[in-house]
């Protein structure tokens, strides 16, 4: 049987995933105080597309996903709740379009200041 970040590589291509441990490690924490949480695999997806077979596979084999933009958050809001599942970088989805005549912005999960 295939392992989640072959399956997962099979969506996003393997440049976007992976299972090594320090990888996953700089992804267990944010900026708060909380206590590291490392998960199974960290995955960058670069459309809506990747994002919905992603959660695809992830709901078939019963595996969380927790999602995380900039990873700048004090609060906890990019760590896994729990130390397992897949972590879902959106640091690649960070294009930012702005209509000027309609004075609307419209920004990617990923975009930051």
């Amino acid at each position: 049987m295939r392992s989640l970040g072959e399956q997962l590589s099979e969506i996003v291509g393997q440049k976007y995933v992976s299972e090594e441990r320090h990888v996953r490690w700089a992804y267990a924490r944010d900026l708060g105080p909380w206590r590291e949480r490392m998960p199974d695999v960290v995955v960058r997806p670069g459309d809506p597309y990747e994002i919905s077979a992603i959660v695809d596979l992830a709901n078939r084999l019963r595996v969380p996903i927790w999602p995380r933009g900039g990873g700048a958050s004090p609060v906890g809001g990019g760590m896994p709740l729990k130390p397992y599942g897949i972590l879902l970088d959106m640091t690649r989805m960070n294009s930012v379009e702005i209509d000027d005549g309609d004075m609307v912005a419209v920004a990617e999960a990923g975009a930051t200041f």
